[in-house]
């Protein structure tokens, strides 16, 4: 019975980080849909289409220093659970939480935020979106 339960959480552990990874892919996906019905509506009713906000693949500009901060605390945990256990197996996960912690930190400080990206503005879209018409001539 122990051992039923000494896996029960791995398994929901991956249970559970596949199901946010569905819900956000589901969540973006009716974001998208919602888009599609309000430009198709605008068509419809001749209105000037609404402008597309921009994904950003970036995501949360904080996102990177907030993953480098979880795993460098993470890797310190192990590094001083091992040494309170006097046990070293713990060292080499300490060591690879430690230094992508220290690579999320680097992607971090490197990765321009979203204030200093240039905008495109929809008119600009427009405008690059016809058609050339000096092609022809």
């Amino acid at each position: 019975m122990e051992a039923f339960f000494v896996m029960l959480v791995p398994i929901s552990g991956i249970v559970g980080g596949v199901f946010l990874a569905w819900s956000g892919l589901m969540a973006r996906q009716r974001r998208r849909e919602m888009l599609h019905i309000e430009r198709m509506k605008a068509l419809e009713l001749g209105q000037p289409l609404p402008d597309i906000p921009p994904d950003d693949p970036s995501g949360d500009a904080y996102g990177n220093l907030k993953a480098a901060i979880i795993l460098l605390f993470l890797g310190a945990a192990f590094l001083l659970g091992s040494g309170a256990a006097e046990e070293r197996e713990m060292v080499v996960p300490a060591l690879i939480c430690g230094f992508l912690g220290l690579a999320f930190l680097l992607i971090h400080r490197m990765v321009p935020k979203a204030a200093d990206r240039p905008r495109v503005s929809q008119a600009a879209r427009n405008v690059a979106a016809l058609p050339d018409s000096t092609a022809g001539q």
